[in-house]
């Protein structure tokens, strides 16, 4: 509204009270860009000991290294699954992965690992990863 007060100049009244600013956008979390292979030794000796989470960006260390994030399954005779223990999770903050390591593995089963619950360094919540290796 503007009103002129009689000399020529214009006053500008605007009442904002009860008026409220639009929300701030959602975090967006972290995006998984994929998986890798770990293992240790040479030759006839190399083992798999684990698999590597690569993401575009940083993640909430304390979900990130939660061993129950992390459920790793392997079929064992026939259609009958097998659950086997994450030994540990590590956050690598500089490069955004986490490296899990697995009890009981053996090269050549069919291994499906699912991630829940992790969490971007922003509290955004990462979708749940199905990896097949």
């Amino acid at each position: 509204v503007t009103l002129a007060n009689g000399n020529g100049n214009h006053v500008f009244i605007a009442n904002l009270t009860g008026a409220t600013p639009p929300p701030p956008p959602a975090p967006v979390p972290p995006v998984f860009l994929g998986e890798q292979r770990v293992y240790s030794g040479k030759g006839k000796h190399k083992k798999l000991v684990g698999f590597k989470y690569l993401f575009n960006g940083a993640l909430n260390a304390s979900s990130a290294q939660s061993r129950s994030d992390y459920r790793v399954t392997v079929k064992s005779g026939g259609k009958k699954l097998k659950v086997l223990g994450v030994k540990k999770a590590v956050y690598n903050s500089g490069n955004f992965s986490v490296t899990i390591s697995v009890a009981g593995f053996s090269i050549g089963k069919k291994t499906n690992i699912t991630i829940t619950g992790l969490l971007g360094a922003n509290g955004a919540a990462i979708p749940q990863i199905l990896s097949k290796l």
